[in-house]
């Protein structure tokens, strides 16, 4: 070596161990990288300009009213036990991306001061993170995974239409969000079930799998795009005052109050059932490869309702009203009780690959402007009809 002057830069690989019964307090300028064989309780870990990564053999919990990691980058993690509580979440500053998060029970993370990047978070128990501004992905192969997942960004932003947030969930616990806009795609998850949802503007999921709604959900557009099928668990409300888009293979809504701008609804090869339906701005529609059951009043406040399936039933006592239009196609059978249509009405009951389908009965009062009806094997009417004109054909029957 001739030089005057030798600069060695040398990487920390091993963890520095450490083992205390009291509260853990580490700053550096630079990386940290520590390893505890017991739980700890952390004060505070803060890197100025770098990285912090923690693994522990036990729980990891924080000192209250501390903000307990300060780093770039964070890696977190340990064997066994929490990382945070309920009560007390591990509460962080990240300026890069929280790279690895993993829990052997439950994990409770709140940032704050900017938008949390994630990396992979996972946990043996549920996850919970908290941001003051947004939470989006890090890349293409980032998740959220755990036996339950809440996501709260405030009024800020979970994910977007086009970098969806990646969630997994293992096991029977729910998915709960509040957000200003949530943007999700659901990962290797045959049954999502969801909890409160409370989304200021768009609540957005794309999954292979099925929805269960467990709960309330509130959102301005709420849009679900789904493999397997939607079902309303229990006594819930479903409201916005924009869109209710659903595209699934069966919609089982019959628990759920529905109350929204509008609202389109697909059953991509099974039924369509309903109970209570208010839609206050514009159309309401209704396609079903199966039958379509509506259980109890639907009211279209706003323009006009399409209903296409392979049959149409109204259940007895139950009314549909439209400020406009009402149309009802099926391949079957067509049942409806009082309809009370601002606009024109046109049902249409015929199937051209089995001519002894294809029946309309008017079981209760009609009242519409112009009323056209096919009916390919036989119509029964058995209550007044009054409307401007009537078209009937009732077929071969």
């Amino acid at each position: 070596v001739t030089d005057a002057e030798i600069i060695m830069t040398v990487k920390q690989v091993d963890p520095i161990k450490v083992n205390t019964t009291g509260e853990l307090l580490v700053t550096a300028a630079n990386q940290i990288y520590l390893e505890s064989a017991a739980s700890v309780v952390i004060n505070q870990i803060a890197s100025a300009n770098n990285d912090v990564r923690l693994i522990v053999d036990g729980a990891i919990s924080g000192k209250t009213g501390a903000t307990h990691f300060v780093a770039k980058d964070l890696y977190v993690a340990n064997t066994q036990g929490d990382i945070g509580s309920q009560l007390q979440s591990m509460v962080s500053t990240i300026s890069g991306v929280l790279r690895q998060a993993g829990a052997g029970r439950d994990l409770y993370l709140t940032n704050m001061g900017s938008d949390l990047i994630v990396g992979s978070v996972e946990a043996g128990g549920s996850v919970t993170l908290t941001n003051n501004q947004n939470i989006f992905g890090n890349d293409a192969n980032h998740f959220v995974k755990g036996n339950g997942v809440t996501l709260n960004s405030a009024t800020s932003a979970i994910g977007s239409l086009t970098e969806r947030l990646n969630v997994a969930i293992t096991g029977t616990n729910p998915l709960s969000v509040t957000a200003g806009n949530a943007f999700i795609n659901i990962l290797n998850t045959p049954y999502l079930s969801l909890g409160a949802i409370t989304v200021d503007q768009d609540f957005d999921v794309t999954t292979l799998g099925s929805v269960d709604i467990d709960d309330d959900l509130s959102a301005t557009n709420v849009t679900f795009d789904v493999n397997g099928n939607v079902v309303a668990t229990a006594p819930l409300a479903l409201t916005g005052t924009g869109l209710l888009d659903v595209s699934a293979s069966d919609i089982d809504l019959s628990l759920a109050v529905i109350d929204f701008g509008s609202s389109s609804l697909t059953a991509q090869s099974g039924n369509i059932d309903l109970a209570k339906v208010t839609i206050n701005t514009s159309a309401f529609g209704l396609w079903s490869t199966g039958a379509i059951n509506l259980l109890d009043d639907i009211l279209v406040n706003g323009t006009d309702f399409v209903a296409d399936g392979q049959s149409i039933t109204m259940t007895s006592g139950t009314q549909l009203q439209t400020v406009g239009n009402a149309t009802f196609t099926a391949l079957d059978a067509i049942s409806l009780e009082t309809l009370n249509i601002g606009g024109d009405l046109d049902v249409t009951a015929q199937n051209l690959s089995d001519r002894t389908q294809g029946s309309v009965g008017f079981n209760a009062s009609v009242d519409t402007q112009a009323m056209k009806v096919l009916s390919a094997n036989g119509m029964t009417l058995s209550a007044d009809i009054n409307a401007v004109s009537i078209d009937l054909d009732a077929g071969t029957a």
